[in-house]
């Protein structure tokens, strides 16, 4: 299916308490009941065990079994003072100020990746030829991740990736293996990164994480699942994002003209791409009580998707939501999650998104789709929303 929202529109109006056959899970799709849920105790982030399950369709879950081990020590599967504990010690390193070191390491990737499109040719795959590579220095220069390493980085995250967001391919078993796999890769990897940290320390991420452990706040281990976590999030879900924001962007030519003869909106456009468009547009949750919702009610043990990319068209709370405009304050978006479980890697994605647009707009005339060349959108997950490639062709 190339967009879902037609889909989750109707949902909206009819069913906003759907229940999925498929996906042996609810459906919540209005803004103020994925909102409430987010911040509802009885909705637990912990109840990935139940989650991986159902998406096994009956395969033995043990074929997953490290990657739910590893999993389940991450900020994102805890609830309560365990979420708390292991998300203060990464608050910092993303926090609005410290990110901001980053900007000129981002322009100079950025500036990098471009002249080398301009150099071969006009066109271009604008996911394969930048998000991917940018994303991927990004993520690797804040861990302190040599060079020759970040092939393999790339390669690991989008392994993890494929289950990780609730893979809906024909061959979910050999997915969830080969995750499995990667994930105990990256264990084993960020185990050495450990190692050479705590020898010499640095202003890297890993660093300063180490400092938390050093004050028995969180393990080893917690800390290298913490690292798993902030590395896959911040190299497939940007990649997504940056993907689908070009596309949003070429999709409506008169909005990319406004944006290219104003700069100063692209931290605006950035927010109306993450909302009219996001790179995550569901979560999962697991019931802890049965809770009742516009009469219909959901049993203890139930897992429930929060769809964030419905209520960021819900049109009581975004006028003609399914319209594209850079101007529109659009702040209350859901594109980084919402409440305590809110994206901690917000601020540094958005720096990311606006860089690389302000780049991509400095050095080219014009940007457009290639007509015979088709754009081929990922659909093998219900968590993600991307694409494999993005041919373009971009004028000097």
């Amino acid at each position: 299916m190339d967009s879902p929202y037609p889909m989750l529109a109707s949902l909206q109006r009819t069913s906003p308490v759907f229940w999925s056959q498929k996906l042996q899970s609810w459906v919540l799709t209005r803004y103020p009941d994925v909102a409430g849920a987010f911040r509802d105790r009885r909705f637990s982030a912990a109840g990935l065990e139940e989650q991986v399950r159902l998406q096994l369709r009956g395969h033995d879950p043990s074929i997953a079994k490290d990657f739910v081990r590893l999993r389940s020590q991450m900020m994102l599967h805890n609830d309560g003072k365990t979420h708390l504990r292991l998300r203060k010690p990464a608050h910092l390193p993303f926090s609005g100020s410290t990110v901001g070191i980053f900007e000129t390491r981002l322009r100079e990737a950025a500036k990098a990746l471009i002249g080398d499109i301009r150099s071969r040719a006009s066109h271009f795959d604008f996911v394969g030829d930048f998000a991917e590579p940018y994303s991927t220095r990004v993520i690797a220069d804040i861990f302190g991740v040599p060079h020759e390493d970040r092939v393999r980085f790339q390669r690991w995250s989008d392994d993890v990736s494929r289950f990780f967001g609730e893979s809906t391919g024909n061959d979910v078993a050999n997915d969830a293996v080969v995750a499995n796999d990667a994930i105990l890769a990256l264990e084993e990897y960020f185990l050495r990164l450990l190692t050479l940290r705590r020898e010499t320390p640095g202003d890297d991420l890993v660093s300063l994480l180490l400092q938390a452990v050093a004050q028995d706040r969180i393990t080893d281990t917690e800390l290298i699942c913490q690292c798993i976590l902030i590395m896959m999030a911040g190299h497939f879900s940007t990649i997504d994002q940056l993907g689908n924001a070009m596309h949003a962007l070429l999709s409506h030519p008169e909005e990319l003209n406004a944006l290219r003869d104003r700069h100063d909106l692209i931290p605006n456009a950035v927010e109306e791409c993450m909302r009219f468009d996001g790179g995550v547009i569901f979560m999962a949750r697991l019931l802890t009580e049965d809770v009742i919702l516009h009469g219909t009610t959901m049993r203890a043990g139930d897992n429930v998707f929060l769809g964030m990319g419905a209520a960021n068209r819900d049109p009581n709370v975004f006028q003609s939501p399914d319209r594209f405009m850079i101007r529109r304050e659009s702040k209350r978006h859901m594109g980084f999650g919402f409440g305590p479980h809110q994206c901690i890697g917000a601020s540094l994605a958005r720096l990311e998104m606006r860089v690389a647009f302000e780049e991509f707009l400095s050095a080219f005339d014009r940007l457009e789709f290639i007509p015979e060349e088709r754009a081929q959108r990922k659909a093998e997950s219900v968590f993600f929303r991307g694409f494999y490639n993005l041919p373009m062709r971009a004028h000097l």
